[in-house]
């Protein structure tokens, strides 16, 4: 049986959220993660996962990617900084995110 593809992920970095409805403000740093299973209210879907942290870690993540880490790894980043810089707009923060695993 053939192992399903690694999930496909990006870094995004915005250097100030603060012109944004209702945002933190300063700069954050987020792990998008594509194709992955959410849910709400009963429904179940495939969609994109966010993992924000406040403040810049692209060369953070640029070190795990370097050394050939994937999404996996890079959401070890966010949960290793999310009690200090996590952002309230994560996934993780939501009902559809709960449970915080990316899927591989």
């Amino acid at each position: 049986m053939q192992k399903p593809p690694k999930p496909s992920f990006e870094i995004s970095f915005n250097p100030n959220s603060e012109p944004m409805c209702d945002a933190d403000g300063g700069p954050e740093t987020t792990l998008v993660v594509f194709d992955q299973p959410c849910a709400k209210d009963g429904h179940i879907w495939i969609g994109k996962k966010f993992y924000v942290l406040k403040g810049d870690f692209r060369a953070d993540y640029e070190q795990i990617i370097a050394k050939g880490g994937g999404a996996s790894a890079c959401k070890r980043l966010f949960d290793e900084q999310k009690s200090e810089f996590g952002s309230r707009w994560s996934s993780d923060f939501h009902e559809w995110g709960t449970d915080g695993r990316v899927r591989e």
